[in-house]
């Protein structure tokens, strides 16, 4: 076709090429360029559907420690375009048989030979959640009754230490103090966010935001705090809301940018925020459809973006990248993002926040996606584990009605608590807590990333932890299962829009993404699902003997962001298996899992991941507000990628009386 096309070109005096510049002409795709594209989704022709029939290649129980890279091309710019075009478009007749193959040469049929193994020894599982014992579930209320999460939720945590030397970033105290003690008012928050924004465009964490509704909401704060009646700790406190997540009155399009209408009411994360007081600021920016952790969205509505704020030639991870951009760049103390397969967590490793993705129905939401993903979930990203902390005990309560509520059972899951964080001040604030760890997945990873992520576990150990050593098996055939799992429900999802204008006006990557989710069988599936029990029991057997279980976040730091990824994206599937290696396991078994920032390699942050039982997000909340407190040493990013909110509204004294004190 392309000689055709030159010789047609030559023949009507177009011989020479238009010049080409920055990412056209180092995407453009020869034929060398192509011919590579089509080895790497063809190889060796591999049957449609591999036979699982004779002795298994994979015994099911056995085989250790197993990721490794996928098998597929990587493209950008133009390439990727071709790429998608062969993979996706109607006037591509081998588009069916190249997406099976690149699924085949990749070995997902293992999935369902591990699946045929299972017999009677598990069941299969849909949705991940765990109920409690009527006595595990009394324990967790008698806890979250106590008077020190009552109290945070009103005025802040009572009394807890904190590292002056880990205390980068404004925490949500920090603003509650300022207010009270008259530094500062709502509104000059309000104005500071707003103009921190402008000076800040070109890292791209918000869409377009009306000022009327956030001055609106500062000034009635204000009149609360003058009246001194603020509602609760959260009062006059600046959030931003990732575009998956409906606030009334604004557009959820999910990276996606297609006509639909504005939300008639708040998601039920937004209206508690808003009920405690907080200004609603806007819409941060993800990734398109949230179909990758890569975070950049080339079609992102007036600017391109986001950008992490420790390197604007690196990815800011996602897809809940501009939360995680707007917390690291000092723009808002918290966002709010949702996890799939890493995506709070993820964007918060690589633009060095915090991030907790908590037990899969913990926190009830109902926008796009929260009733058909059975891996997603909503949580908060911050610049502090006790920020953390405070959003949980204020997203988490069950919903009366709410479908997680009912997929629970009658009592709903366990009331939220963060138990346990207020004991920095003992000696050994993590004695008798047992931390996992598996040393071939965890040292899976950089150097650099190995070895910072091995000096925050020697700090858990100092500070009392026991580290013991732990086995989990087939952890690629679980990453498939997830890769089935959450590929399949979202092409499910989006199936109105995977055909004509609106699906042609994605981006190239999400395209493939939604025709991979299309291609699996139901069997594979369904196949998933049973390893998914088996997996759900071995990880059930593995926290009786350990309360956490820790890995590197990432490892790797951001990746480079090139100039031809800019233009419409990129495709690199073994680059998703790298970034996802450590964390996709909550999200497929539906347990909770938290990122704190733990060093720095050549200025990117690094991101340590500590993972916990069904409804134990208290046990990752100590773990990380103690290693804050006497192991974390944070900068912020390059000033210009950064705004001091406090101190631009003269309230920057209050950073030596809270924390020096």
């Amino acid at each position: 076709i392309l000689n055709r096309r030159k010789s047609g070109r030559a023949r009507r005096g177009h011989s020479e090429k238009r010049p080409q510049t920055g990412a056209d002409s180092a995407q453009e795709p020869t034929m060398a360029g192509l011919r590579a594209i089509l080895a790497g989704l063809a190889g060796e022709a591999l049957p449609i559907s591999c036979p699982i029939d004779g002795t298994p290649a994979v015994v099911l129980g056995t085989g250790g420690y197993d990721i490794a890279p996928l098998l597929a091309p990587r493209a950008s710019g133009r390439r990727l375009r071709f790429l998608a075009f062969l993979l996706t478009s109607a006037l591509s007749p081998m588009r069916h048989w190249l997406r099976r193959n690149l699924l085949n040469r990749n070995r997902f049929h293992v999935v369902r030979e591990l699946a045929a193994q299972v017999g009677t020894s598990a069941g299969a599982v849909y949705i991940p959640n765990r109920a409690l014992s009527a006595h595990e579930h009394s324990e967790h209320a008698h806890l979250a009754a106590g008077e020190d999460g009552i109290v945070a939720l009103r005025e802040g945590w009572p009394a807890l230490q904190r590292n002056p030397m880990a205390t980068a970033y404004w925490s949500v105290e920090d603003y509650h103090l300022a207010y009270r003690t008259g530094r500062a008012s709502p509104s000059q928050v309000a104005v500071a966010v707003l103009a921190g924004i402008q000076k800040l465009s070109h890292l791209g964490a918000f869409e377009p935001i009306d000022p009327a509704p956030i001055l609106k909401a500062a000034a009635e704060s204000d009149m609360r705090w003058l009246a001194g009646a603020p509602i609760s700790v959260w009062d006059g406190i600046p959030v931003g809301v990732k575009d998956s997540i409906d606030v009334i009155g604004m557009t959820t399009t999910e990276g996606a940018f297609m006509a639909r209408a504005p939300a008639d009411a708040d998601d039920t994360s937004v209206a508690r925020l808003r009920a405690a007081g907080a200004l609603i600021i806007g819409k941060t920016t993800m990734h398109c459809l949230g179909s990758a952790p890569l975070g950049y969205n080339s079609k992102t509505r007036g600017t391109t973006g986001p950008f992490n704020p420790y390197g604007l030639d690196r990815y800011p991870g996602g897809s809940s990248s501009g939360s995680a951009v707007a917390v690291a760049a000092g723009i808002v103390p918290l966002a709010l993002g949702t996890d799939a397969g890493g995506s709070i967590r993820v964007p918060a490793s690589f633009c060095g926040a915090f991030g907790l993705s908590p037990t899969h129905g913990r926190v009830p939401y109902n926008s796009a996606g929260a009733m058909m993903m059975t891996s997603l979930r909503l949580g908060p990203i911050a610049g502090n584990a006790r920020d953390l902390a405070l959003a949980h005990l204020l997203l988490s309560p069950a919903e009366p009605g709410h479908t997680y509520t009912l997929n629970y059972g009658l009592a709903g899951p366990p009331p939220p608590h963060a138990s346990g964080i207020s004991n920095g001040t003992c000696r050994l604030p993590l004695a008798g807590m047992r931390v996992g760890v598996m040393d071939a997945w965890f040292d899976d990873a950089s150097p650099a990333v190995t070895a910072t992520c091995r000096r925050a576990l020697g700090a858990l150990e100092s500070l009392g932890a026991t580290i013991v050593q732990v086995e989990l098996q087939h952890l690629s055939a679980l990453s498939m299962a997830h890769a089935i799992t959450v590929a399949s429900e979202q092409a499910t999802m989006h199936d109105a829009m995977s055909h004509g204008a609106q699906f042609h006006s994605l981006e190239p990557a999400t395209q493939i993404q939604l025709a991979i989710g299309g291609t699996f069988l139901a069997k594979e599936l369904l196949a998933a699902s049973r390893l998914r029990g088996w997996a759900f029991d071995q990880l059930k057997s593995v926290f009786r003997t350990v309360d956490v279980i820790v890995t590197p976040t990432v490892g790797i730091t951001a990746p480079p962001l090139s100039e031809a990824a800019r233009v419409c994206g990129e495709s690199d599937s073994s680059l998703v298996v790298d970034i996802m290696k450590h964390i996709f396991l909550a999200n497929l078994l539906g347990v909770p899992g938290l990122t704190l920032p733990v060093g720095f390699e050549e200025g990117l942050p690094i991101g340590l991941h500590l993972m916990a039982d069904h409804w134990h997000e208290a046990e990752l909340l100590k773990a990380a507000h103690t290693l804050e407190t006497h192991h974390l040493v944070r900068g912020r990013p390059p000033a210009c990628n950064f705004v001091d909110v406090l101190r631009e509204v003269g309230a920057h004294g209050l950073h030596q009386q809270t924390v020096f004190s």
